[in-house]
């Protein structure tokens, strides 16, 4: 069976509430999603009790090489400086930030000037960002990015933040 991504009951809509990769619960949507996910690996309607399954998603590996190649490509150009690839950082955040304004229409003058998929284009520069960043502090990036999630990863699942 293949992974629900959304599901009806009646005329309610649950979507995925998706960490890790993986389905944790589902969201309450618009048209009035109710679905929990109860692991390991079925989902039901609290107003209905109707229960369906899900799968959980593969976990995926992240993409070293990649980050390798682009932390390469800009010591070539630019130099061995880790205070601009640091500085990036906060400069790409910022442009996550003003990408979800206008996606929130917050800008009278502007009104929505973006789209859900600007700002996740935006969030996904931050993180590339940091991880080539992450190069310049530490010799061995994947092991200390991998142990420092797992600290993370486990604090939240022990005590929610």
């Amino acid at each position: 069976m293949g992974k629900i991504l959304s599901w009806y009951c009646g005329t309610m809509k649950a979507e995925p509430l998706i960490v890790h990769n993986r389905v944790i619960d589902y969201r309450h949507v618009p048209v009035g999603g109710c679905g929990t996910l109860n692991f390991p690996g079925s989902v039901t309607c609290r107003e209905c009790g109707q229960e369906k399954e899900a799968e959980k998603s593969e976990e995926r590996e992240v993409d070293w090489h990649g980050v390798w190649s682009i932390y390469d490509a800009l010591v070539e150009h630019q130099g061995q400086k880790p205070d601009a690839r640091l500085m990036k950082v906060s400069e790409e955040y910022g442009e996550a930030v003003q990408a979800y304004v206008g996606m929130q229409g917050w800008n009278k003058r502007k009104g929505v000037t973006h789209s859900s998929n600007d700002v996740a284009d935006e969030l996904c520069d931050v993180v590339i960002t940091a991880m080539v960043s992450l190069h310049d502090f530490t010799d061995n990036p994947e092991e200390y990015f991998s142990k420092h999630l797992t600290q993370v990863r486990r604090r939240v699942e022990e005590q929610g933040s």
